[in-house]
């Protein structure tokens, strides 16, 4: 999944509340529980999200949520 963005400016509500749908739609069909960033997967050659990405936003949106997933992320 790729949000546009930037290193310099935050994420909007609309793009988490995107993301939030998305995640909960691709949970209910498939065993995926982790989600992670490029900046994770290939650190030192990739930055994004980056720190304009609120990992901790993220992971409350998906526990307040009625999703049946156990999400872990980074």
């Amino acid at each position: 999944i790729e949000l546009e963005g930037c290193d310099f400016e935050p994420f909007t509500s609309v793009q988490y509340a995107a993301l939030l749908n998305l995640l909960t739609a691709i949970g209910s069909v498939y065993p995926v529980a982790a989600v992670c960033g490029h900046q994770h997967i290939a650190p030192g050659r990739k930055q994004d999200p980056g720190a304009g990405f609120d990992w901790a936003r993220l992971q409350q949106d998906l526990n307040s949520d009625a999703a049946t997933v156990d999400w872990q992320l980074p």
